[in-house]
Parts: C-alpha cells; sequence; structure tokens
C-alpha cells in the first residue's frame, strides 16, 4: 500500500479536516465532494452529514434532523436532543448521539418512521465531573445487527428489537480501545491495554479470542481495510497494515502527518482514508487504486558512489 492521494486544502495550523465516506467511490471533505476514482473534485456540496450504502442521506435543515432515501423521501427523525453525533446507517436504523452532553446511550432511529426505538445503554465514565457514555459501533455481517464497545465491554446489538444480544467482558485491569472492526471472515477485531502491560490486537469469533498479538509499544487499532488492518505506530511516524493473522505486511511511513482518524472504504478492496491535522483527507491503498487524475509519485534518482 502507498498514499495515493490527497484530498483538501493542506494548511499548516492545526486544523482538522471534515471528513465523510459518501460512497465506494466518493469522500466528501470540507464540505466538497471529490471523486476516489479520478482524484477531482465533483460539483456542488456534500448533500448530508452521514450516508448509507443503500443511498441514505442525514440531512439537517431548519426543520430538524431528517432521513433523506434514494428515491427523494424525507423522513423527520424524531430525536429527543440538539446533537447528531456518531451517526451510522445500520440496515433499517439510523444509529446516532442526540444529546450533545452524551448523558444518554445512542438513539436507535427507525429509517422509514423516524421514529425512536430505544438506546443502546452502555457503562459510563466520568468526564469533567460528569457521566457520560462513549461507545463506537461498526455494522455487523447480519443486517440490522451492530458491535459496539465502550473500553469495559464488546456487546452484540439487534437494532430491530434495541437489545444486546452478546457481551464480552474486557480482562480485569484491562480495557478496549475506543473502536471496534470487522473482519470479511466475520472476526471482531479491537485494541486490549491494561496499566504496566503491553497493548494486544485482538481478534474475537463468538464470544472467544481466536486470535492476539502483544507490541512492545503501545500501538492504537485504527481500522479494515478488505482483509488487512491497519493499525498506529506508540510514535504516531507509521500505520501497520496487518493481515488477518496479525502479522505485519507492509509498514506505512506517515511522512510527519499527524493522524486525527482513519476511515474505512465502503469498497472490498485494500484502502482506506486518514483524516490529519492539516485540513486534509489522505487516500492509502495498494497503487493500482490510484485515482486516474492523480499522478504517481516521481522516484528519487539512486546516487551512485564515486
Amino acid at each position: 500500500m502507498e498514499l495515493l492521494a490527497s484530498y483538501g486544502k493542506r494548511t499548516k495550523q492545526d486544523t482538522r479536516a471534515t471528513g465523510i465516506v459518501v460512497s465506494a467511490d466518493v469522500i466528501g471533505v470540507n464540505g466538497r465532494s471529490f471523486s476516489l476514482r479520478s482524484g477531482q473534485q465533483l460539483p456542488g456540496f456534500v448533500p448530508g452529514v452521514a450516508f448509507g450504502r443503500a443511498g441514505h442521506a442525514l440531512v439537517v435543515g431548519a426543520g430538524g434532523a431528517a432521513v433523506k432515501h434514494a428515491d427523494g423521501r424525507i423522513v423527520p427523525l424524531k430525536v429527543e436532543g440538539t446533537g447528531m453525533l456518531d451517526p451510522l446507517f445500520v440496515g433499517s436504523a439510523l444509529v446516532l448521539q442526540d444529546d450533545p452532553m452524551r448523558a444518554r446511550g445512542l438513539g436507535v432511529f427507525d429509517i422509514e418512521t423516524g421514529e425512536l426505538r430505544g438506546r443502546l445503554e452502555h457503562d459510563r465514565k466520568v468526564y469533567k465531573t460528569r457521566e457520560v457514555v462513549e461507545a463506537s459501533l461498526c455494522a455487523a455481517s447480519e443486517a440490522d445487527h451492530a458491535w459496539a464497545t465502550d473500553r469495559t465491554s464488546l456487546r452484540a446489538w439487534d437494532l430491530r428489537n434495541v437489545r444486546c444480544t452478546q457481551q464480552i467482558r474486557a480482562a480485569t485491569g484491562t480495557t478496549f480501545q475506543y473502536r471496534v472492526g470487522l473482519l470479511p471472515d466475520g472476526g471482531l477485531v479491537t485494541g486490549q491495554s491494561g496499566e504496566g502491560a503491553a497493548t494486544k490486537l485482538v481478534v474475537f469469533e463468538g464470544l472467544s479470542p481466536v486470535r492476539e498479538r502483544e507490541f512492545p509499544d503501545s500501538v492504537t487499532f485504527m481500522s479494515v481495510a478488505a482483509d488487512r488492518i491497519i493499525v498506529q505506530s506508540s510514535d504516531k511516524k507509521a500505520l501497520l497494515v496487518l493481515d488477518s493473522s496479525l502479522a505485519t505486511t507492509e509498514t506505512l511511513d506517515l511522512g510527519g502527518i499527524s493522524c486525527v482518524e482513519c476511515l474505512a472504504s465502503w469498497s472490498d478492496q485494500r484502502e482506506f482514508l486518514i483524516v490529519d491535522w492539516n485540513n486534509q483527507v489522505l487516500h492509502f491503498g495498494e497503487a493500482s487504486l490510484r485515482p486516474s487524475g492523480v499522478a504517481a509519485p516521481k522516484k528519487k534518482a539512486s546516487k551512485k558512489k564515486a
């Protein structure tokens, strides 16, 4: 894998880009749309704040939040707060945090009626003297199902009935990292760490850990790209690309890039997107996926010894 393209106007100051995956071929950066296949900016603005694989979009206007369907139908959401945090379309549901103070669990909304089906309740932590709910979500392989982590547990949720169907508790003295990903074979991957203990990357099948790898230094699980797992090194200077056995297949030098977030591409190819602190989204992947309108980097001529 290598850096294929960058999207957005680069700045020197610490400015976080806003990156949204619109489709398998389009990324939204700071309100503008870019083609991942041509590398070119597309006309108009990004038409929503979150998108689903079936063509749904979360739109927010003067009338509040609503789901816009692929056929043009608009379904207002009956949200209970003013937040629009962490939205994710999963099957017939839209999951989001509508409480800007995160005092309630993630809301599960029916995209056909806009009704609140219920909330995903998770363990709470104290943040600046108040209790907050924090959970990271990824869609499961079954429709209307998702996995979520809140650092102390991994939970499988049936989103149609809003009930927890499985739970994996972190081992005593350890916590899960604030990200979880699904591998093509159905395995669930996340990071696990504890005070005085090495960071581990763990793959679960069902409720049991089936593979794990310890790292001498802390690493952060970032995302899954097709059959590859992306983690960030402890010094933040490189990304490690692992296969499903958790063996390192290659190391990507970030070249001074300050990585904020990793966005999983919706394609089934080995590619992913990095949001940085220089107002850009960076597209990494195999060389064959380089956008048609982006030139390959020039190779430096080797210096011959006199």
